[in-house]
């Protein structure tokens, strides 16, 4: 039994190390993402998709900056909140944490807003599904707290 709760405990600590580089590589990704946005906007030498869909507004492109860099910021901050979570779950799991704390269930209700969040702003049914989806672990992860804490508070 301890041999498999310090493999579980190894596996966390490498899902943890991946999750800091993926969020370094999605920051990356992400201020890729708003340069190729915004270039037009702010007379970059690239074309992108914005000019495209007709962002630019009828009154110039200082318009379209007011709507273009609050909406990526939003959705590339929802994304990281979410990464940022689950980092943090694994950093508990690694050091011993049960995976029926306080911690967990909250991330697990964070994340499922974050995809509500995602899906209200594509209007995505997948993004409502993984919510729906992070919302059954959240329930099923405060079940399993509650009775933990109960089986503690008995002995």
């Amino acid at each position: 039994m301890e041999q498999k709760r310090e493999r579980i405990m190894k596996i966390c600590g490498w899902a943890y190390v991946a999750l800091a580089v993926g969020i370094i590589i999605y920051i990356i990704i992400a201020l890729l993402d708003m340069a190729y946005e915004l270039g037009p906007l702010l007379d970059l030498p690239f074309a992108t998709p914005a000019v495209n869909f007709g962002l630019m507004g009828q009154r110039g492109p200082i318009d379209s900056l007011w709507f273009v860099i609050p909406a990526m910021l939003l959705y590339h901050g929802i994304m990281m909140f979410a990464m940022i979570y689950v980092r943090g779950v694994f950093k508990d799991l690694r050091n011993g944490g049960s995976p029926f704390s306080k911690k967990v269930s909250t991330a697990a209700s964070g994340i499922a807003g974050a995809f509500i969040g995602l899906g209200l702003m594509h209007s995505n049914m997948l993004m409502f599904f993984a919510a729906a989806l992070m919302g059954l672990f959240y329930l099923i992860f405060e079940y399993g707290r509650i009775l933990q804490e109960d089986a503690d508070h008995t002995l």
